[in-house]
């Protein structure tokens, strides 16, 4: 006996909202860490030219929110 459509389709749908868990989360985890290394280097002016922005603009990227 094989499974119809809608087995398919369930399990499919789970498959699928597993992989886009584990992408949010993957997601919501680099953007912790680069928020972390932005507060990291805040008081480098080397480090914050090279990259074209401010102690501020560092600060207020570090400290906000990692979730989207």
């Amino acid at each position: 006996m094989t499974a119809g459509p809608e087995l398919e389709n369930s399990q499919g749908h789970q498959r699928n909202s597993w992989r886009l868990r584990l992408a949010k989360w993957l997601s919501c985890s680099e953007r912790m860490h680069q928020r972390a290394d932005l507060r990291a280097i805040a008081d480098d002016p080397h480090l914050l030219a090279d990259l074209g922005i401010t102690r501020d603009e560092a600060l207020e990227q570090g400290n906000a929110p990692f979730w989207p």
